[in-house]
């Protein structure tokens, strides 16, 4: 199995997973925080939704198509427990769906050897001191292991 086929398959079934959670938890999205569930639900699915946007920034330097919810998903968000507060959860969730779905095309559009270059715009180390290097394929893990922590 090749480096493309291997994401490809991580994407693919890790999305029908996402997409099951996200879908159970929708009525319930700004349930307040309690002490087993740190942050309301909503934040998991803007979190990927932001992460999955940051993939073709990341790549060739585009903008977050999802960046306008930085300020309610990002590391530096404060969770709420008003719904309000929060992009309707029906929006987020097409959101996510329309990113992923681009990005298996976008995977589909590179190549093995595409998979071995750097990218564009590394994003900073948890600190934010320095800029992380990485190689293009490296992208693809860190939205698998995201997923796997919400």
């Amino acid at each position: 199995m090749h480096t493309k086929d291997a994401i490809k398959f991580a994407l693919t079934v890790s999305n029908g997973a996402v997409l099951s959670v996200i879908d159970e938890m929708s009525g319930a999205a700004t349930t307040f925080p309690t002490p087993k569930r740190r942050l309301p639900p909503a934040l998991g699915p803007g979190h990927l939704t932001l992460v999955e946007g940051s993939i073709p920034a990341i790549l060739f330097g585009d903008k977050n198509p999802a960046a306008e919810w930085q300020q309610y998903f990002g590391e530096s968000s404060e969770p709420v427990a008003d719904a309000k507060g929060y992009p309707p959860f029906a929006e987020v969730r097409e959101k996510y769906r329309q990113l992923r779905e681009q990005n298996l095309k976008l995977l589909e559009s590179l190549s093995e050897a595409d998979l071995d270059k750097p990218t564009k715009a590394p994003p900073r180390d948890w600190s934010g001191s320095s800029r992380l290097t990485g190689r293009a394929s490296s992208c693809w893990p860190c939205t698998k292991r995201c997923i796997g922590a919400t």
